[in-house]
């Protein structure tokens, strides 16, 4: 492990980042749309995606169901890409793949560059975290990039854009956690525990809303 936190500028010049964030489920732990539900002075997704469109990023792109319309109006509300596939990815390595074919298509990633990966429900997620991870990150030897806190892998993981051709390549049994583990890894410890914290359950959305959250 690399200490202490690099700052910004330490970051490559060289290497653009990108971000993909999979919102193509169901919600059905928490009963309604999840990203859509209010936190604090608009909604969940608006939270999640300011983080991100603050942070040292070339793009952001969320991938979402053909048919979730308010979902993909919000999204587009706060200037994040949305990627619309034309039938409902089925898991979220297929969210992931939509997304990638997007920045492809859309940024033509270099293979010096790099890209986030997180689901769009950890709010904790902040733009200074997604600086210095991404300050970790070294084109010349490339890494996947993962915050820790106390021993925990958390969100977002940074990979490097050449890992995007093995995402690709699984098979259908696997997932991404397969391509990550192929890779040299770089554990970066945390102190916040938000890049752990999910919002799946109605307990979770109580506990984390902005009122109670808190980084124990």
């Amino acid at each position: 492990m690399r200490m202490p936190w690099p700052s910004a500028s330490e970051q490559s010049p060289t290497c653009d980042c990108y971000a993909v964030l999979p919102a193509a489920g169901h919600s059905r732990r928490m009963g309604r749309p999840k990203l859509l539900l209010p936190w604090g002075s608009g909604r969940l997704i608006e939270h999640v995606l300011r983080q991100y469109l603050a942070a040292p990023l070339r793009a952001v792109v969320v991938v979402v169901r053909p048919e979730d319309e308010p979902l993909a109006q919000c999204v587009q509300a706060t200037g994040a890409f949305v990627c619309r596939p034309p039938q409902a990815p089925g898991e979220m390595k297929e969210s992931v793949q939509w997304g990638l074919r997007f920045l492809e298509e859309r940024f033509s990633p270099r293979a010096q560059d790099v890209w986030l990966l997180s689901p769009c429900d950890v709010p904790g997620v902040s733009p200074e975290l997604i600086a210095r991870l991404l300050g970790y990150y070294r084109p010349e030897r490339p890494e996947v990039i993962v915050p820790e806190h106390r021993g925990r892998s958390g969100h977002p993981v940074a990979l490097p854009w050449r890992a995007a051709a093995e995402v690709f390549a699984l098979g259908p049994r696997q997932g991404i956690n397969v391509v990550v583990r192929r890779w040299p890894q770089c554990r970066v410890p945390v102190d916040t525990a938000g890049v752990l914290r999910d919002v799946d359950t109605p307990d979770a959305y109580a506990a984390l809303r902005p009122s109670s959250f808190s980084s124990r």
